[in-house]
């Protein structure tokens, strides 16, 4: 019973309070709410484009076409997994693509940064890294957003950042390919001698040694069948070190959008209304309770800083 009744009191009180304050209330409100318009129409509006793709299973065009038949020979349809879409996730946040778009599109001028600053640079990778955003979706597809002041540049920047993963990935394999190839090629020219050699050594004792010339045949067709191995293995790294591979499918490309993405202006009026609303009602409260305070006091004649 008592615990209702001072319910009823505190309800009472809060609409006593209300209507005591109503117009410092409305007020504050309305000088949130106005406040807030002007912020929201003095944002720059931004303009959102995202181009979503999922990573190739396999990077080898020799692993995927020119794989031994006795071996499980890879997808190169398939999809990549998880181990793949981390990999492009790496080298779509690597300094190269960062440094390739921030030259390209003249980023420093396009997002107004002064080049004397002393910390130009930091500046400028945090006003891109606040633009362009790189994520893994729940289904191992990569998305690529990029928000912009110009709807073209939010497109051409998301598409260029993708396009821009096959140039950087095959550089890195390029570059471990061509030692690749260069060590092959050693390795299948000695042999290529040693064969030929041994060729010459059998015919100069075709006649007359049967039994070293038995032995030595058989040596060479094992030798030619390493030959053989190498000239595949040789085949494979050529095919690896000239040819270019796309790592990613395109599920889809960057439009240039017709609508802003940001700021959302009303949810700002709305939402900075009701927080000066909330301020407000606190404030008042916190002065209505201090000037309780200060005025019993007074009346026990007790000064108000005596109080700890």
């Amino acid at each position: 019973m008592q615990e209702q009744e001072n319910q009823v009191y505190s309800s009472v009180d809060i609409f006593r309070f209300l209507v005591r304050n109503y117009k410092p209330i409305i007020a504050l409100t309305l000088i949130g709410a106005i406040a807030s318009i002007i912020i929201a129409l003095s944002i720059t509006p931004k303009y959102k484009s995202a181009i979503v793709i999922f990573p190739a299973s396999t990077s080898s065009i020799s692993k995927a076409l020119l794989t031994d038949m006795s071996m499980t020979p890879k997808d190169i349809m398939k999809f990549g997994e998880e181990e793949e879409t981390e990999q492009l996730m790496q080298i779509l946040q690597s300094d190269e693509i960062t440094a390739r778009i921030i030259q390209k599109y003249k980023l420093l001028n396009h997002y107004k940064i002064d080049s004397g600053s002393k910390f130009y640079k930091t500046a400028l990778l945090n006003e891109y890294y606040d633009n362009v955003s790189i994520k893994k979706t729940e289904f191992q597809a990569i998305e690529i957003k990029v928000m912009d002041t110009d709807p073209e540049y939010a497109a051409l920047i998301a598409n260029d950042i993708a396009a821009l993963l096959d140039s950087v990935y095959n550089k890195i394999q390029k570059d471990r390919s061509f030692k690749a190839l260069e060590i092959v090629e050693k390795v299948y020219s000695d042999q290529k001698t040693f064969v030929d050699g041994l060729k010459d050594s059998i015919i100069s004792i075709s006649v007359g040694k049967s039994s070293i010339y038995n032995s030595m045949a058989k040596q060479l067709d094992e030798e030619i069948v390493h030959l053989s191995l190498l000239k595949s293995k040789l085949n494979e790294a050529k095919v690896d070190a000239f040819q270019d591979l796309p790592h990613k499918y395109i599920v889809n490309p960057a439009q240039v959008s017709e609508k802003k993405a940001y700021p959302v202006r009303w949810l700002i009026v709305v939402v900075s209304t009701i927080s000066t609303f909330v301020f407000a009602l606190f404030f008042l409260l916190i002065l209505e309770r201090f000037k309780a305070i200060k005025k019993e006091l007074a009346i026990n004649n007790i000064p108000s800083d005596k109080i700890v």
